[in-house]
């Protein structure tokens, strides 16, 4: 028999975001005695998904310490030579993956992958020595990277300073989403009983870290709006995130402190999805966010910011797109508007299907790049 293709995925944690919860899936859906998928982390702490990740046969393999720091480079250097050996590297640090790249390309490591999430660069900092440091990581990923995967044209070009088309090592995949999750679920009626929320109420809901990019001011300020119109409604929010304590002090500012439900962490996204009405997702900058894909496989009627790309929508009949910027009373009525506006999951999941915002997508590409060394 085969050895399997081992694969090491470096990223920052495992933990319950959009990244590493499309991670979580493909690990769960792919062929695992073809490949072996390990996950190297920037932490020592343990990540919700780590108990699961291994109980699939993956090791999570910690290398804490700060990146911008020169003796990183060297700890990151001993972990994967320890660790290995290994035919694929993937790499899910933005820029930092030039660093990966110049590493893994010195272990030997015949496939290596620089892959972006993001259409957001991550510093705010543009001195001299920052972009420095970018110029150099670009180099480095160009030049030590056998392949180059991005969630959509903008991310690649934010990245990695070119669109798709402009280098044969692209390829573009978005994190797509597990449909098999949306097939049984649970009891709408019993799931908000369970959740603490009227059967008869308007839920107004939104899946994402409670980060500054999400928008969650806005939100709120809108569902304040809502509340006013509609006195039996709840707001929903899960995740969780640096921002949580300010939005929780907003949300008493704002007098609806009684009607919003900080949820934290979820691991049964489909489930919360099925109790609401409508599905909002205000950002200001997003990639091909999983949440708003999950909400479209859910059949729910969504208000979507003009953030979340076209690469991001399936269900076009289900989505009203508002800009950022307008006003929290246009956000109101349009969430109005929306609620309850539902078609049925069977029909969603199957439009979802025949896009490349659905998982086997993906990981036919990924199975493909991830075999492609014995060729090289």
């Amino acid at each position: 028999m085969n050895q399997p293709v081992r694969v090491l995925h470096f990223l920052k944690q495992l933990e319950p975001g959009g990244v590493e919860t499309w991670l979580l899936n493909v690990l769960r859906n792919i062929d695992r005695e073809r490949f072996q998928l390990d996950f190297l982390v920037q932490t020592d702490t343990p990540g919700v998904y780590d108990d699961e990740v291994k109980a699939l046969g993956a090791r999570v393999i910690s290398c804490p310490g700060n990146p911008q720091s020169p003796a990183y480079a060297g700890q990151l250097y001993k972990a994967i030579l320890q660790a290995g050996p290994y035919d694929v590297i993937h790499s899910h640090t933005y820029l930092f993956s030039g660093q990966v790249m110049r590493i893994a390309a010195g272990l030997g490591i015949p496939v290596r992958i620089a892959h972006t999430h993001t259409t957001r660069a991550r510093s705010r900092q543009t001195g001299m020595m920052r972009r420095l440091y970018d110029t150099i990581m670009r180099r480095w990923i160009n030049r030590y990277a056998t392949d180059l995967i991005c969630c959509s044209p903008a991310a690649c070009e934010l990245t990695f300073g070119f669109l798709p088309e402009a280098d044969a090592r692209v390829a573009v995949v978005p994190c797509g989403v597990d449909l098999s999750r949306f097939n049984v679920i649970a009891s709408r009626e019993e799931f908000r009983i369970q959740l603490g929320l009227p059967v008869d109420a308007l839920v107004v809901g939104h899946v994402g870290s409670l980060s500054a990019p999400k928008n969650h001011d806005l939100l709120l300020q809108a569902f304040a709006q809502v509340l006013a119109q509609h006195p039996e409604a709840w707001l929903l929010l899960v995740g969780d995130g640096p921002r949580r304590g300010e939005l929780e002090a907003l949300a008493v500012e704002l007098n609806i402190a009684h009607r919003v439900n900080f949820l934290g962490l979820r691991r049964d996204v489909p489930q919360v999805l099925q109790v609401m009405d409508v599905f909002v997702m205000p950002s200001t900058h997003e990639g091909v966010p999983v949440a708003a894909v999950e909400a479209q496989a859910a059949g729910l009627p969504c208000v979507f910011s003009e953030a979340v790309p076209a690469d991001g929508i399936a269900v076009e009949a289900q989505i009203h797109r508002l800009s950022s910027s307008d006003s929290n009373s246009a956000w109101a009525d349009a969430i109005i508007k929306m609620a309850g506006q539902f078609i049925p999951v069977e029909q969603a999941v199957e439009k979802v299907r025949v896009t490349p915002l659905a998982l086997d997508y993906g990981i036919n590409i990924l199975e493909r790049i991830y075999c492609s060394g014995s060729m090289r």
